[in-house]
């Protein structure tokens, strides 16, 4: 019994196809590449750019004041990404 070669199979399928289906597998699998590349720089930009939104912030505690007073503060961060708080109420609220 001969040892099968799955690699040496798929080479020989595909040099037995006709010159035209050879050119379309042969840009669908460069056609997945460049889009699998694509997906991911595209991902890594919206990231980059989602961090570095001044406006955006995100909640790290909500704290009590530092005075031991009433009031609520929010942890932030200045667009140096030096912390701060900020009063948000009296009121415990959902972001």
């Amino acid at each position: 019994m001969d040892d099968y070669n799955f690699w040496r199979d798929l080479f020989d399928t595909y040099q037995s196809l006709p010159p035209w289906m050879q050119f379309a597998w042969f840009c669908g699998i460069w056609l997945a590449y460049i889009c699998t590349v694509g997906l991911v720089i595209l991902g890594l930009r919206w990231r980059r750019r989602r961090g570095t939104d001044p406006t955006a912030y995100r909640t790290i505690a909500t704290l009590p004041g530092p005075l031991g007073d009433a009031g609520l503060y929010r942890v932030k961060t200045d667009d140096d990404g030096v912390p701060y708080l900020e009063q948000v109420g009296t009121v415990p609220m959902l972001d």
